[in-house]
């Protein structure tokens, strides 16, 4: 999970006169009224300019697992503030109403893969002090001590690293680190295996590109072995970008290479 970088809001979600806004007001002013149960337009928070504007800003990668999703499921439009209702520890039941102001709220608007967003993340949004909870629009959610790490307010990189093996671990047992791997489904068995099985044809190539080194500082490196060197090197330099897929675990096993 990378810090992603967020450009301005499409047209449909921003400005007085747009659909976006003219939905939030309603739905603000029928919470006024004291509805708790409300509908919600998909065809506004995860119409085609948004949800294409998340997965360029994300480089095609879901915003929690980091996996390459476009080219085999179209992936989901994901409330970080679940729009409905929320849920503060797993086997709690869904309390309402969630955040329903949030609704068409560019900024708590990401991509992610169906996995992370349907079977795992869901509607969980536990708080560190459940007390600091906003309910309505009229409280201030920068007061709430929000568990899980905003993808583009806070650094993930932060709370969370990968061991050789390709599981996700907790830095220094932080609880947020801990949360991420829970609530996001980051232990599944399947991601397990994926970086796994990249960390393998890192590995070799790793050991290739140091045995390179060593010839290089003996001076007994040929020309051929210098331009393969080169070509790895590039190769790891671009696995650590953020556009590619599992860039944290890549940089992590990469360190002091690139």
């Amino acid at each position: 999970m990378i810090r992603i970088e967020k450009p301005a809001g499409p047209r449909i979600l921003t400005g007085t006169d747009n659909r976006g806004p003219k939905e939030t007001q309603k739905l603000k002013d029928s919470s006024d009224a004291g509805e708790t149960d409300f509908e919600f337009k998909s065809n506004i928070y995860g119409a085609k300019s948004v949800k294409n504007a998340l997965i360029k800003a994300q480089h095609g990668k879901c915003c929690f697992c980091e996996s390459q999703f476009t080219h085999v499921s179209y992936g989901d439009v994901e409330h970080f503030r679940p729009k409905g209702g929320w849920i503060q520890t797993e086997g709690d039941p869904l309390t309402k109403p969630g955040y329903y102001w949030l609704a068409y709220d560019w900024e708590n608007l990401f991509a992610s893969c169906q996995l992370c967003n349907q079977r795992f993340k869901k509607n969980h949004f536990p708080l560190i002090d459940a007390n600091t909870r906003a309910i309505s629009h009229l409280d201030d959610i920068a007061s709430e001590s929000h568990l899980l790490p905003h993808p583009a307010d806070d650094d993930p990189e932060s709370f969370l690293t990968y061991d050789s093996n390709g599981n996700a671990i907790a830095i220094n047992d932080d609880p947020r680190g801990t949360a991420m791997i829970e609530i996001f489904g980051l232990a599944r068995a399947s991601l397990v295996a994926r970086r796994l099985e990249i960390l393998n044809t890192l590995t070799q190539l790793k050991e290739v590109f140091l045995l390179f080194v060593t010839r290089q500082e003996a001076g007994t490196l040929s020309p051929e072995e210098s331009n393969q060197m080169d070509k790895i090197k590039l190769y790891f330099t671009e696995s650590t970008e953020r556009t590619s897929e599992y860039s944290v675990l890549k940089k992590t096993f990469l360190k002091g290479l690139v």
